[in-house]
């Protein structure tokens, strides 16, 4: 028997029977995913663990997308418990901050927007998600709830009408609609983007892009749609009691089974019915040149058949319960997700693009038989987390806790310790993986290094505020309501008009030049660094004048007057700007150039100034 063949039994077994814990004490390593990279070679060059202060900073940045408060962080570092990274992980998991940075996460997934003139519909995704994310919901309810939502439910904050109205308010024309939230599903769930596949067949097209789509056929992709077409979108009285496209109208709109035995036959208006026929809950697959986007169709009426597989609903089944099945059981439901919880936080999937799968190509196997490449990394390992999140029960905080518990998560990115060029392994443990904060890290550290914090009033929510830009529900937040007659920031608190403003604007205008996700497609946000991203961080009025002379910097004039009093030295000045903003140590040229800096100034400039460099440090806007 080979080495190699020896090598991949050997591998297979580990993953397929080993047990997901966290590494023990002491350096005990029996934690799966390190087993798996040191069967590959790692065994006798281990991963550099990475010091405390860059392991709370990365696992809070990942967990909640703040900084841990200075008391957090001198706790930790003063803890001798072996379990210590353990036992935090266990609390940052369960804090609100994380609650509200992974609602984040699947309001950009599923592309929570406002697309109508009322926020009331993406407010009570928002919040759905958010009483989700809080209670730890496993996966399949999650995506079961929102395949087979009814939307009268928003009213009390449990709906995910948003995600099925977008797409229906968006076209004019049904069989486009019932096209493109199908295309949303599979992208969002499966992460599979089938547009293509919903225009024409895939031979012929797509044999370069996608090896497994190349083979299906457009009435496939219809009967996917056919699950979906007995819901619509309605309003509950006739059209024409309303104002087209008011408030009021927006307002009363729901979602519905027709085929539901609780559906009221007496609503009203359908949104974008079918032309040639009544609300039948039927796909007819005809249509001519004209009729909506896409090719003309012919096949008449299509019944209900999963793209992958071909089942079809039970007997008595709804349709959409019917899809909600067969879809969560689909192993690349779960596949998608560990592929989407890796790549957020080791750098990069599994399979990138993130919506991108070719099921053709899973496995060295199915790609030798499609003459093609193996399109994962690490194939054996993602399968083996995909077993897991699977036998946990889509158990979310299970596969964080096994990915952040693992050495390769805590490594020391940075040192190149690990692994070679040769190995294929490089890129997880070497500085490949650091990669600029997102959009709204950036901002919301700086206000808390600062000490400046913000608060901001969201749309349809006047009376309430967040604190956090990870809180906000959507891309057009925060607001500053400039056309509203009746919205009064002083009566929240705000001291002026013009500090309200300024807040929402300057916070508005900075995360849309940082990339966050505008939710107009799936994984829309960009965390590249620019010219404009590295000017606009350079040239900020806000951080200007937080650490200008006279500034609003509680930290920067507790250093100034520290220093002025002599209670602290320009050596200690150094060190307590670098840790508080870069969470490490100056270099030693790093601390001899910063001093001599200090002989030549003034100390109250050189502390403003010294701050502003590390600021627009890549250590500060990285991770």
């Amino acid at each position: 028997m080979s080495k190699n063949v020896k090598f991949l039994i050997t591998a297979v077994t580990i993953l397929a029977l080993g047990v997901f814990a966290a590494p023990g004490p002491a350096g005990q390593d029996n934690n799966a995913i390190d087993q798996y990279f040191n069967l590959q070679g790692l065994k006798k060059k281990p991963f550099s663990r990475a010091d405390d202060l860059t392991f709370v900073r990365r696992l809070y940045l990942d967990l909640t997308g703040l900084l841990p408060s200075p008391d957090t962080v001198d706790a930790f570092l003063e803890d001798r418990s072996p379990d210590k990274r353990q036992v935090l992980i266990e609390n940052v998991m369960n804090s609100e901050a994380h609650i509200n940075r992974w609602t984040h996460f699947f309001d950009d997934l599923l592309m929570n927007q406002r697309v109508q003139p009322t926020a009331y519909y993406r407010n009570g995704q928002h919040e759905a998600l958010r009483n989700m994310v809080a209670a730890n919901m496993p996966w399949d309810q999650m995506a079961k709830t929102i395949l087979t939502n009814n939307g009268v439910g928003w009213r009390e904050g449990g709906s995910f009408f948003q995600f099925w109205a977008r797409e229906a308010i968006g076209n004019q024309y049904r069989l486009d609609y019932l096209d493109d939230q199908v295309g949303l599903i599979t992208e969002t769930m499966l992460g599979i983007s089938t547009d293509c596949i919903s225009c024409h067949d895939g031979a012929h097209h797509l044999e370069s892009i996608n090896k497994d789509l190349a083979n299906r056929k457009r009435e496939e992709f219809w009967g996917m749609a056919a699950f979906l077409s007995k819901t619509y979108v309605h309003t509950r009285m006739p059209l024409a009691n309303y104002p087209i496209n008011s408030e009021t109208y927006y307002k009363d709109l729901d979602i519905s089974d027709i085929d539901h035995p609780d559906f009221n036959h007496n609503y009203g208006g359908f949104i974008n019915p079918e032309t040639r026929f009544k609300p039948a809950g039927e796909y007819m697959a005809q249509s001519d040149a004209g009729d909506g986007m896409r090719q003309p169709r012919s096949g008449g009426q299509i019944m209900p058949r999963y793209l992958f597989t071909g089942e079809e609903p039970q007997p008595g089944e709804l349709r959409r319960e019917a899809l909600a099945r067969i879809l969560v059981a689909d192993r690349q439901f779960a596949r998608n997700m560990v592929n989407r919880v890796w790549a957020h936080f080791m750098g990069t999937g599994f399979v990138e693009p993130l919506g991108n799968w070719d099921l053709a190509r899973l496995s060295p196997q199915k790609a030798a038989e499609a003459d093609a490449e193996v399109q994962p990394r690490e194939h054996l390992l993602m399968e083996s987390l995909t077993t897991y999140f699977i036998e946990s029960e889509f158990n979310f905080q299970s596969l964080f806790r096994v990915i952040l518990n693992s050495r390769i998560y805590q490594a020391d990115y940075a040192s190149r310790a690990s692994g070679s060029e040769d190995s294929g392994l490089a890129y997880w443990s070497t500085d490949r993986r650091v990669r600029r904060l997102e959009a709204e890290s950036i901002i919301d550290t700086m206000y808390q290094i600062l000490e400046t914090p913000r608060k901001y009033t969201i749309s349809g929510e006047y009376n309430s505020q967040v604190a956090t830009t990870w809180e906000l529900p959507g891309p057009s937040e925060p607001s500053n309501f400039f056309n509203d007659p009746d919205f009064d920031p002083l009566a929240l608190g705000y001291a002026s008009y013009e500090e309200f403003f300024l807040n929402q604007t300057e916070t508005l205008r900075l995360l849309t030049i940082f990339g966050r996700s505008d939710r107009s497609v799936v994984s829309s946000r960009k965390n590249d660094t620019t010219a404009q991203t590295v000017l606009t961080m350079m040239n900020d009025p806000s951080l200007h004048h937080s650490l200008m002379s006279g500034g609003s910097s509680p930290y920067i004039l507790r250093l100034v007057e520290s220093a002025a009093s002599g209670q602290s030295s320009p050596e200690d000045i150094v060190d307590n700007l670098y840790f508080r903003i870069l969470f490490r140590a100056p270099t030693p040229l790093e601390r001899g150039g910063a001093l001599a800096y200090f002989k030549d100034k003034e100390v109250d400039l050189a502390i403003r100034d010294l701050a502003w460099t590390l600021f627009n440090h890549p250590n500060f806007t990285h991770k």
